[in-house]
């Protein structure tokens, strides 16, 4: 099937998601309005949203480079984006996908590649 295996849907799907969390980030910085003072709903925990977003990708994708590449540089652009729990979240997820990755990828250069990659993660 071409479905199976196929790195452009994953890469797809983690820009969507990078996306939708820069919304979500923006949105964070702004004043909410009490609309219904009845209703709650738990607060969005930025680890949570990373976990959800990610995880799985990082798991079923570990062995292409291409997916996890890319996943590297989605969490750059997170950390990018001004949102100090959410950066922390994409440095924890960067090492994640990055020990995955590591011990999936067939071949030297492009275990060094990722790695080279996930370095410019971190936080300063």
């Amino acid at each position: 099937s071409p479905a199976v295996n196929d790195p452009g849907t994953a890469i797809a799907v983690i820009g969507a998601q990078v996306r939708l969390l820069t919304k979500w980030a923006d949105s964070a910085r702004e004043e909410r309005e009490i609309l219904y003072a009845r209703l709650e709903a738990p607060e969005l925990r930025p680890e949570d949203l990373l976990e959800d977003a990610f995880s799985p990708t990082s798991r079923d994708g570990a062995a292409m480079f291409e997916v996890g590449n890319r996943l590297q540089k989605a969490f750059l652009a997170i950390r990018s984006l001004g949102h100090r729990e959410l950066a922390e979240a994409a440095v924890l997820h960067s090492g994640l996908a990055l020990e995955q990755a590591l011990a999936k990828l067939p071949t030297e250069y492009h275990r060094r590649r990722m790695q080279e990659t996930a370095n410019l993660v971190p936080l300063d």
